[in-house]
């Protein structure tokens, strides 16, 4: 009976050690486009006077960086309740059309339960009536999170996202459609975040000879001709970037697979 208490108390201890150990208790992170924030809530181990809390929070726009902030928040213990804090700061840019915050926080203790969370926020910022990125067809297909809507009409058609997400994946194996519809669904959707919308006589010239040269159709002269055509129109529009940046820069910077550089010398 007394080596059964033993066991017993053992198991007790066992278990209750990780009870102690510092943890979170509540986290919730978000940015937006004037800058981050986050609140928390650890309850710090007993033998602790205080904990540190290490962060990183990234900008990110097409894969490109565009301000990395990092830094460490001082918790101090409130035993035998939880302490609350928060921590936030303004971007040093101003972030213009599709971008992505992440951010990381990691408690400094080498005891502590599941010390790190994670937040990822995406959004859309005005660009002050100036020109917003214009973005490939492979970015939209890779940012799904980012889209301004979530329904287009092609060719006098409409397709939900899951639809459009689909046909931007469908290899073109010379159908003059497909790759038309690649790049007529990037162009609408650059309009739609703030992009110059010069380009609306082609987007509407495009959804003509979809109608009628439908999808998938894979129709020849001089069908196949016209369709190329407006391709190569909404192509340049598409692969401007930002900034004035040109292609070249732009395969650089965000996400053109060898796919899209193919089309453009097509």
């Amino acid at each position: 009976m007394k080596l059964m208490s033993t066991i017993l108390a053992i198991a007790v201890l066992a278990f209750a050690v990780p009870a102690a150990a510092t943890h979170w208790e509540d986290f919730a992170g978000v940015g937006d486009c004037a800058g981050w924030h986050m609140d928390g809530l650890i309850k710090v181990a007993s033998s602790l006077d205080e904990v540190m809390v290490a962060y990183t929070v990234t900008l990110s726009q097409a894969g490109a960086v565009l301000d990395e902030q990092s830094g460490e928040l001082t918790v101090p213990s409130t035993n035998p309740a939880a302490t609350p804090f928060s921590g936030g700061a303004p971007w040093a840019v101003e972030p213009c059309g599709a971008v992505v915050v992440t951010g990381i926080f990691t408690i400094l203790d080498p005891n502590a339960a599941d010390p790190e969370r994670r937040f990822e926020s995406a959004f859309l910022c005005d660009c002050g009536g100036g020109d917003a990125c214009h973005y490939t067809p492979g970015y939209w297909k890779n940012h799904e999170e980012v889209w301004p809507v979530t329904e287009l009409t092609l060719g006098g058609v409409s397709y939900d996202q899951t639809a459009l997400l689909w046909i931007l994946r469908m290899p073109v194996r010379g159908d003059a459609t497909i790759i038309t519809a690649h790049h007529l669904i990037a162009a609408k959707l650059n309009v739609l975040n703030g992009a110059d919308d010069g380009i609306q006589g082609r987007i509407d010239e495009a959804d003509d000879l979809l109608a009628i040269y439908p999808l998938f159709s894979r129709p020849g002269n001089p069908g196949k001709r016209d369709l190329l055509s407006v391709k190569d129109a909404l192509a340049d529009y598409n692969e401007m970037g930002c900034g004035g940046l040109d292609f070249a820069d732009k395969a650089m910077n965000e996400d053109v697979n060898f796919g899209d550089l193919k089309s453009r010398y097509r």
